[in-house]
């Protein structure tokens, strides 16, 4: 659970340094968070993202299996790439 866990948070900190010039415009929750609000550099935030996912995955390839490690690992770069990166910049706004 720690490794799935650290790949959770290693997926949502990459979200967070892409997503912070949204992050600004869309609202209290989001402007917000730590790279929207200038708490903390992007590349800060970049660094602890890829360590955690990196961490993630050791932790899950040594206690677990490869297996588990590659799908933790895919599953996080699903939801960078194509949530953050593709769909939710392409959807179209109708308000």
């Amino acid at each position: 659970m720690v490794g799935l866990a650290l790949a959770c948070g290693g997926a949502s900190a990459l979200n967070h340094v892409m997503d912070a010039d949204i992050d600004r415009l869309m609202g209290k929750r989001t402007r917000s968070r730590p790279i929207a609000a200038d708490r903390v550099p992007p590349s800060r935030g970049l660094e602890f993202g890829l360590a955690l996912m990196a961490f993630s995955f050791v932790l899950l390839a040594g206690f677990v299996n490869v297996l588990t490690a590659l799908l933790a690992l895919a599953g996080g770069l699903f939801y960078v790439i194509v949530y953050t990166r593709w769909l939710k910049r392409s959807r179209r706004r109708t308000s």
